[in-house]
């Protein structure tokens, strides 16, 4: 072929040609920092992607376009002895499998050389030829996915003139993956985005190991195909990696950042400070520079980052050894390592200026960036950070602004720049908040400083374990598949993309919208709520009867089950095995106790009194010789209503300390007596916390008992089927001690508004919903002693249903069967 070129690759060659468009032209797939992308085939109809690089304009330019020619032999070489990982590159990035050294010196140069030296900017001799993806994530969410037709062309075409025309907008229809992503429900849309999310991952971790970092982590960048009936992902654009070692020009104007706007890590905004310093020879011949500066405090430079002077023409860069800030005086003190040849004077008031070596750090920031574009549906990355810097400091992540987002969606209050950051993690006012353990994932990608951020950990190994545990309680797997994930159906005019199935949650919402005000919507809501209590107790008995203890307490509320099969499951099991819950409330901080609570919805209201919040204070010298050891006498108080766990009686709780006194304090109260607000404790820090006089955060930790909870839940969701309103105000969150105070308001007011049934029946509305009340109490309070909490719920149940038909006048068998219209008109 007249107008073909040679690629290299290592004995090895190909010719290849461009495939042309309509007008003849060579197709143009995109284009980026360092080069643009065409569209080329070889002898065989094998498509490529072949990317051809400017003229280089600087050693910077130049640096990055040899490096990214000759990755993908360095990362093979790296891989050579792990066959896994080195069948994984070509899997998850898209480096170059050949070279061209001459191009413009080919055949196919000459024959489009117009069209060449037409375009805005000029090529080079050199290119890469990559493999070919119809798409890029940029183009999924703001264009949808390409239709069946053009992806069928990726593969191979007859004709050249038809080409691909995905590069130049062609080749999608319907609506974009934003518009998808937006109309879904929450759990649906971090479902979608996941699967996509771990690869990204995997294909991060890769560059890592090799000790190269990416820097420009976009959807622009991150590519995707179908492979059979999967989704398949590809990191692209390697230009910027291992370019983290440039050289600086030293000139504040000279120097240029890296990365992409809005998806940009905050030491590439923040790729310089400037600063004034006193300079003192050390003795070892090192240097310390002394700014007074407070604002430099606020800085992202850290060891291993370079200082310039900006009186000395040579542009030496000095590289910092260590950075000591005192938060108190404002003073930072920087220590900078002597060079051969170079020497200092003591000197006051000279400017510096510290420049920022890129790191992996900015892709594992990249990610977040990602994750959080598609959950928000296009908001800036960036601009996010700007909300997050001020908490981006020295401590924990667990105990800070995670902890807070849980409290948050638990219905408790926060103050206004924390909510700000929270309201800005959904997608509208109208939209579910995330999931607390992707909003942590996030947080710890974007943030630095915490000692718990990925950063600060063993990095890509901890966010691949992190997203596996996601992945799997979301139940999102087969979300990788082309046919399950809703992006991919977005722009397939020939396959309609599925409805998102009820959730449990929603189903239950829809149970509840019946009115209480008119016997027909009664009647039904009666049907299907004992139906889906039928569910509801099946999930129950298979928790329980489970004797290997897999699966030991599992979230059965109804935000956090899956339907499978028609039958419920828990999505999120906290613990696999009873020691695991036992390990976490002997050794586990208190504040980690509570967050593992609220953020499953085991805490207030779904089991009351489980962790109960206060304070105590202590005097010193407080301790006196009980029965069974020493007893420390302390004040307490406890914070809103104990739940049916009485408020006059914590004993036999476990008592948790936050307090600096010691590492942990867990003491067990042995007595109280509520009218004075005193209470008595025994444990090994008695002792050690009577010389630390002052007021404490405490938790209240009662015996658990995972039948309890298991059966207490099936009284909760009696209550939520059959007793809530939510237009009448109240929501579907259950608040079970004040249930009784509700009881007696039933009796006496809501049971006499209840519409009439008609003909009589064995039970009237006027009984039934008394004798549900009963159960409802029942399984509240029901203490076990022995029994077998299968059995005894499957009894209480049995008589619920028992109930429901003799008021509908049908057999149980009807009930549970036959379709709800038909009885609806036979109790008419």
């Amino acid at each position: 072929m007249t107008s073909c070129f040679t690629a290299i690759s290592g004995r090895n060659e190909k010719h290849l040609h461009f495939v042309c468009d309509a007008k003849g032209v060579p197709l143009k797939l995109g284009d980026g920092t360092f080069g643009c992308v065409f569209h080329v085939r070889d002898a065989t109809n094998q498509n490529y992607a072949l990317k051809i690089f400017y003229e280089p304009t600087d050693d910077f330019v130049r640096t990055s376009q040899i490096e990214e020619m000759g990755l993908g032999d360095r990362l093979r070489t790296h891989f050579k002895d792990q066959i896994q990982r080195a069948a994984e590159i070509n899997k998850y990035l898209v480096v170059s499998s050949a070279c061209v050294e001459n191009f413009k010196s080919s055949c196919a140069y000459k024959t489009y050389q117009e069209y060449f030296t037409n375009l805005a900017f000029q090529v080079s001799d050199k290119a890469i030829v990559m493999d070919i993806y119809p798409l890029s994530l940029k183009d999924l969410l703001e264009r949808g996915w390409p239709t069946s037709e053009h992806l069928e062309q990726s593969k191979a075409s007859e004709t050249d003139e038809q080409g691909l025309e995905i590069g130049r907008g062609g080749g999608f229809a319907g609506k974009s993956g934003y518009s998808i992503l937006r109309s879904l429900p929450q759990r649906e849309r971090e479902k979608c985005i996941l699967p996509l999310v771990r690869q990204l991952a995997e294909a991060l971790s890769i560059l890592q190991v090799a000790k190269c970092n990416h820097q420009d982590i976009k959807p622009a960048n991150v590519l995707l195909r179908k492979v059979g009936p999967t989704i398949e992902l590809a990191l692209a654009d390697l230009g910027f990696v291992n370019t983290g070692q440039f050289q600086v020009a030293g000139s504040l104007f000279q120097m240029q950042p890296l990365g992409t706007r809005h998806y940009r890590s905050p030491e590439q905004t923040d790729f310089f400070d400037v600063c004034e310093v006193d300079i003192q020879p050390l003795p070892d011949g090192d240097y310390e520079l002394t700014t007074r500066d407070p604002k430099f405090q606020d800085t992202f430079s850290e060891r291993g980052d370079l200082v310039v002077f900006s009186k000395l023409p040579e542009k030496v860069q000095w590289e910092i050894k260590s950075i000591e800030p005192e938060e108190e005086s404002g003073v930072t003190r920087i220590r900078i390592e002597g060079l051969a040849g170079c020497e200092l004077q003591e000197d006051v008031r000279t400017q510096i200026t510290v420049n920022k070596k890129q790191t992996d750090r900015t892709d594992i920031f990249g990610l977040g960036a990602i994750i959080f574009d598609a959950l928000t549906c296009g908001r800036s990355p960036e601009r996010f950070y700007d909300l997050l810097r001020i908490h981006d400091r020295p401590g924990e992540i667990d105990r800070g602004l995670a902890q807070r987002y849980v409290h948050f969606c638990n219905g408790g209050g926060t103050i206004p720049e924390i909510d700000a950051i929270f309201q800005s993690m959904r997608v509208d006012a109208n939209s579910d908040f995330p999931h607390p353990d992707l909003v942590r994932l996030i947080l710890k990608c974007m943030m630095s400083k915490p000692s718990d951020s990925y950063w600060n950990s063993t990095k890509w190994t901890a966010i691949k374990h992190d997203l596996d545990r996601l992945i799997k309680e979301l139940g999102c797997f087969e979300y990788g598949e082309i046919e399950r994930n809703h992006l991919t159906k977005s722009g397939d005019s020939s396959v309609e993309t599925p409805l998102p199935r009820t959730s449990p949650e929603e189903e239950l919402l829809e149970i509840q919208r019946h009115r209480y005000d008119e016997a027909d919507q009664w009647v039904e809501r009666l049907i299907l709520g004992i139906r889906y209590f039928d569910r509801i107790a099946q999930m129950v008995r298979t928790e329980i009867e489970d004797g290997s203890d897999i699966n030991y307490l599992a979230n059965i509320s109804p935000g956090s089950l899956d339907v499978k099969r028609n039958a419920f499951t828990p999505r999120l099991v906290f613990f696999e095995k009873k020691e695991d819950l036992d390990a976490v409330v002997e050794t586990g901080s208190p504040r980690t106790l509570v967050q593992l609570f609220s953020a499953g919805g085991l805490r207030l209201p779904f089991v009351d009194g489980l962790v109960l919040e206060g304070e105590v204070w202590v005097h010193e010298g407080r301790i006196d010789a009980g029965q069974q050891g020493e007893e420390i006498q302390l004040g307490y108080e406890l914070w809103g209503r104990g739940g049916y766990l009485p408020r006059g009686k914590i004993e036999g709780c476990s008592l948790l300390l936050d307090t600096s006194a010691t590492e942990r304090v867990n003491l067990a109260v042995v007595q109280n007596d509520a009218s004075r607000g005193v209470l008595y404790a025994r444990g090994d820090a008695v002792e050690q916390l009577s010389t630390h006089a002052g007021r404490y955060r405490a938790y209240f930790v009662r015996r658990f008992n995972r039948e309890d909870y298991y059966i207490s839940m099936l009284g909760v969701y009696v209550r939520l089927i059959f007793f809530v309103n939510p237009a009448t105000g109240q929501t579907h969150t259950p608040q079970s001690i004040y249930f009784f105070e509700e009881g007696r308001s039933l009796n006496r007011v809501k049971l006499k508004e209840l519409p009439r049934l008609g003909r009589g029946g064995s039970m009237s509305l006027k009984e039934l919903f008394p004798f549900m009340a009963g159960i409802y109490a029942r399984l509240l309070t029901l203490q076990l002693d022995g029994d077998s909490a299968s059995v005894v719920a499957r009894n209480l149940v049995g008589s619920l249903k028992d109930g429901v038909a003799g008021a509908l006048r049908c057999s149980r068998d009807k009930l549970m069967e036959d379709p709800a219209d038909n009885l609806v008109k036979a109790v008419k």
